[in-house]
């Protein structure tokens, strides 16, 4: 039956015709002839609604094609000997900041605009094919994190400028060349317990 009772004549779209291949009954048959629908997404058999003699239609689907996917899932599904990568996140040692700079490792899939920050070990394995390298592009940089301000923006820009070269995109994942940034000049104060 339909989801309402009453539609008014604007809610309805009477006498359409398919040829095929674009309609059929709930029991799987191919419609061809005389059908109508409703705003509420509804399409029934006949020029318009008659109580006795309108069936419901759904979309046609091809029988051909629902063989090709029974097949399909039938296959064996294949595994893979990779690892999937685990995203990371930086954190600073004083030994980082005394050095003025940190290596970091990225990888890009080669289909996605989608670019991840990986460890070392992970590079590592990129690169000894334990990650698939049909599948991910690596990068590796060297990021300033100490020093003057405006030396450090414009180092991390350069990096930034020339790794967009090498991985499309990477300009646009990170976008502040002050990130991990940190003042090597530190005041220890005195100590007020003594």
């Amino acid at each position: 039956m339909r989801q309402r009772l009453h539609y008014t004549p604007n809610q309805i779209t009477n006498n359409l015709h398919t040829t095929g291949s674009a309609w059929m009954t709930e029991d799987n048959v191919e419609y061809v002839g005389l059908f109508h629908t409703y705003t509420t997404g509804e399409v029934y058999t006949g020029q318009k609604w008659t109580v006795a003699t309108s069936k419901r239609l759904i979309e046609y689907i091809n029988p051909n094609i629902n063989e090709n996917i029974k097949v399909y899932k039938t296959l064996k599904t294949i595994q893979t000997k990779f690892t999937a990568p685990t995203p990371i996140v930086i954190t600073l040692s004083a030994a980082d900041i005394k050095a003025g700079y940190i290596s970091r490792y990225f990888i890009k899939k080669y289909n996605e605009l989608i670019i991840t920050e990986i460890d070392i070990e992970q590079f590592n394995s990129l690169l000894a094919k334990k990650l698939d390298n049909n599948l991910y592009q690596p990068l590796q940089i060297k990021w300033i994190v100490s020093g003057t301000p405006e030396e450090v923006t414009s180092q991390n820009m350069q990096t930034l400028i020339n790794s967009n070269l090498e991985m499309l995109g990477f300009i646009q994942h990170i976008t502040n060349p002050m990130q991990y940034y940190s003042d090597s000049d530190y005041v220890v104060p005195k100590d007020i317990n003594s």
